[in-house]
């Protein structure tokens, strides 16, 4: 991806920005939090799985289940990217939404004095 792609997929997206406000920010975290509730209900722990097999797939590759699952969730951020950048004209809320469910998830297992 160029960064002519890029400035012209911000120019686009800043098009068709709602207003910027801080209830438009808390709307969204609220939605961001409905959405985990509902995706790990229907998914469960599906993430540790993919991370036991990235494991066994891999084992010189991840050095812990839990690092796997943080690259699991890096990855899947940048599947999100991709699918809305291939979007960017219309937008693609699903992706957007799922990662920022990624990006908590995976901020969730940081330790604590990471900066």
């Amino acid at each position: 991806m160029s960064l002519d792609t890029i400035k012209d997929a911000a120019t686009m997206q800043s098009r068709r920005q709602r207003e910027v406000t801080r209830e438009s920010f808390e709307a969204a975290l609220e939605e961001m939090r409905k959405r985990f509730i509902q995706r790990t209900g229907k998914y469960k722990d599906g993430y540790v799985r993919v991370a036991k097999t990235l494991c066994v797939l891999f084992p010189e590759k991840f050095k812990s289940e839990s690092e796997a699952v943080g690259f699991f969730f890096v990855f899947m951020n940048l599947v999100k990217l991709v699918r809305y950048t291939d979007n960017i004209d219309l937008g693609h809320k699903d992706s957007t939404h799922d990662m920022s469910v990624y990006a908590t998830m995976l901020d969730a297992i940081e330790p604590e004095d990471a900066s």
